[in-house]
């Protein structure tokens, strides 16, 4: 069989409807629509045989070249359907875009790529009690979350709190460019009638003044961690804000059918502060391919 390729903004309405109907019982990294609103409606759609296996692929395009990349708060791509369809995907996927940098859950293919290696991910189940869950923590996070306490938590109505402390403490960390990007990519987040009862902001306050501020994402019985922002000018006030909001979140949807996707790291300090709160470490895999002609080959390394 053949693998065909789409364009998602070529399709008609009826078409993306379609789409959607198909992958509805899968999770939030499955869906077209989801993709597509982080990607700028940029997504490449492979297919093999009759829908029998589907990836969806976003991509950018410099210089008159196709190339595929993860946009800020996605973190993996996932196949659908048969296994069967994975390996003619990947070959086509590496011919039809020159360079790509992208990462897939439960990787498993002979396909070959110039760089693949596994990243860190964690996730929580939630259906105990908040005391069997808590006990799971770490002693050191068990104690900050008890020094936590003390700070009030609400449901934000917007994300004003929440990207005004993000500007802040990443003043220095992007170039104005990708700081644009990134809040650009929050607010067409925030007001997409299609997350309209999944998102969910909460602030971590020290009287009036909000101090920690994530947003999650609940979907299909998995809540997806996109963001999490402190004030940088108070160190203690900051990190008690973030042991207080996850503490939170695990003691709120304790005892239901919910996983806690943290969405991972490979930096070790963040790693081991989402393993503290007793997360399972479950692997993604990244890679990365480079067709491109001389020189743009050598910018790419």
């Amino acid at each position: 069989m053949v693998v065909s390729v789409l364009e998602y903004e070529k399709l008609s309405k009826e078409e993306k409807s379609s789409f959607d109907l198909l992958t509805a019982k899968y999770n939030l990294y499955q869906q077209l629509w989801f993709i597509a609103l982080l990607a700028d409606q940029k997504v490449k759609i492979f297919i093999f045989g009759e829908n029998e296996t589907l990836l969806f692929v976003p991509y950018r395009s410099k210089f008159g070249m196709q190339y595929a990349y993860m946009p800020s708060f996605l973190q993996k791509l996932s196949f659908i359907g048969s296994q069967k369809g994975v390996d003619p995907i990947l070959n086509e996927l590496v011919s039809y875009l020159r360079f790509g940098e992208i990462c897939f859950e439960n990787f498993n293919s002979s396909a070959h790529f110039d760089l693949k290696r596994d990243r860190k991910n964690y996730v929580l189940k939630l259906n105990n009690p908040y005391h069997n869950l808590s006990s799971g923590f770490s002693e050191n996070h068990r104690r900050n979350c008890k020094k936590a306490k003390n700070l009030d938590v609400n449901l934000a109505t917007n994300l004003t709190d929440l990207v005004a402390i993000f500007k802040a403490e990443k003043l220095n960390s992007f170039t104005d460019k990708k700081m644009d990007e990134i809040i650009r990519k929050l607010k067409d987040i925030e007001t997409s009638e299609k997350l309209n009862g999944m998102l969910e902001i909460y602030n971590a306050n020290d009287g009036a003044k909000t101090v920690s501020s994530v947003l999650i994402i609940k979907f299909n019985e998995v809540i997806y961690y996109l963001l999490g922002t402190s004030q940088k000018t108070n160190k203690s006030l900051s990190t008690k804000g973030l042991f207080r909001l996850f503490d939170f979140l695990i003691e709120k949807y304790a005892e239901t059918n919910l996983t806690l996707d943290f969405e991972g790291s490979d930096i070790d300090g963040i790693a081991r502060f989402f393993k503290g709160f007793g997360a399972q470490e479950t692997n993604y895999c990244f890679v990365k391919w480079n067709r491109l002609p001389f020189p743009f080959k050598l910018l790419k390394k």
